[in-house]
């Protein structure tokens, strides 16, 4: 089949395949295992073998995906429900597989940037799937319209931290990729305007972040009287967003009134008690002293919910059957210890280290994304997570471009 199909076809598969699974990502979260699984199969029959062994030694982040993976592993015989679950396996497999077959893959700089753009396309894709959802509905029940939390009900998605949080990095992407230039007004805007109605906090916070970043490197080049106005157009949207939307409203004004800046007073009944950020404090307090009684290897990823839950009823928390730490470090360490969360930790760490030393400021905005998102979120919980925090962070560690922000975004 090689011989047939020839060495270049074979790469050009291998990109393909790449492609389409940074295509899926952000829709069915079946599509992403199914495309993954042929990725992996183009690389077997056309990646180059015969320098894989050097490649992975090179590779300075691979074996911290190994050592966390294994480490998931090893919390399964030791967990309050033993023995090996497959899905807890399978759901944890990307952590291996994409580190693993992406560096095998050596894909090429310019093949690596054909599958960001894919992503932001299909991140783009995402938010107007979820408009036109939401104008059906809208049409369908307009009597419900008023209804709580309508909007975001009725648009298309999967959860919204992660699917935020795949359009925090699709922003990343939109700012710092010189062929994107000519689309990031307008695409940014249909970011903004899906993660504000979504009502995702962290999400709003996180695209704050990332556009600060970028109008503080590029001052000089984008400041103007057009782009003042365009801010303020913008900053009009957000309000009617916002106002237009129960949910949205009651989160945000929730939010500013815990800075003191006194908004509860606009928050409703119901958004008091539905989006109240005491909620996480239970969460976050109930965890730390859980992990105080097991600090080392933790509780297991089989059966550590059963004794978070236990906490909370010992601290008075009721109705929250279910719910996890909301926190992936903690959630983490719940699992696996301190013996975990420094495994994940490093990660960031060295990427982080290795962003800043190339001056890759994109590379160093999508471990920032990941990063606070998982500050208020268990994203690796759900495979959703785990495939985007995997892909991303092993297409980072792959490329050897280290062009900065600064040169690159105009």
């Amino acid at each position: 089949m090689r011989g047939i199909l020839g060495k270049t076809t074979g790469r050009e598969l291998i990109a393909y395949s790449l492609m389409l699974l940074m295509a899926s990502l952000p829709f069915l979260m079946v599509l992403a295992p199914i495309v993954m699984v042929l990725f992996v199969v183009m690389v077997l029959l056309y990646g180059n073998w015969e320098e894989t062994k050097s490649r992975l030694m090179g590779n300075k982040v691979f074996p911290l995906f190994f050592i966390y993976y294994l480490i998931g592993v090893i919390g399964l015989f030791y967990s309050y429900q033993l023995g090996f679950k497959y899905s807890r396996i399978a759901s944890q497999l990307p952590l291996l597989l994409l580190p693993l077959f992406v560096s095998i893959a050596n894909v090429e700089k310019e093949q690596i940037k054909k599958a960001k753009y894919v992503f932001v396309w299909s991140c783009l894709l995402l938010c107007i799937l979820a408009f036109v959802t939401l104008g059906y509905n809208l049409a369908l029940n307009y009597e419900h319209r008023l209804n709580y939390n309508f909007i975001q009900r009725s648009m298309y998605h999967f959860h919204y931290p992660y699917d935020v949080l795949y359009i925090n990095i699709a922003y990343v992407f939109l700012l710092s990729e010189e062929k994107l230039k000519t689309f990031r007004g307008w695409m940014g805007a249909v970011f903004f305007i899906f993660i504000l109605l979504s009502g995702v906090r962290m999400g709003v916070f996180t695209f704050g972040v990332i556009s600060t970043v970028y109008f503080i490197k590029n001052f000089r080049k984008i400041y103007s009287l057009q782009f003042v106005a365009k801010a303020i157009i913008l900053g009009i949207v957000a309000v009617l967003m916002i106002s237009s939307s129960k949910y949205a409203k009651d989160k945000f004004f929730d939010t500013l009134s815990n800075f003191g800046l006194g908004t509860e007073k606009y928050v409703s009944e119901i958004g008091s008690d539905y989006h109240k950020m005491s909620l996480r404090t239970m969460l976050w307090s109930s965890s730390f002293e859980l992990i105080k009684s097991k600090p080392i290897l933790g509780f297991g990823p089989n059966g550590s919910q059963k004794f978070l839950e236990e906490q909370y009823q010992r601290n008075g928390y009721s109705n929250l059957e279910g719910f996890n730490s909301h926190n992936q470090f903690l959630t983490t360490t719940l699992n696996h210890g301190v013996v975990g969360l420094f495994s994940l930790l490093s990660i960031f760490i060295v990427l982080a280290y290795h962003a800043i030393k190339k001056k890759n400021w994109q590379q160093l905005l999508c471990i920032v994304v990941l990063f606070l998102a998982f500050n208020t979120e268990s994203i690796l919980v759900r495979q959703k997570g785990v495939f985007v925090f995997a892909i991303i962070l092993s297409l980072t560690m792959v490329e050897k471009d280290s062009r900065s922000l600064r040169k690159k975004v105009a």
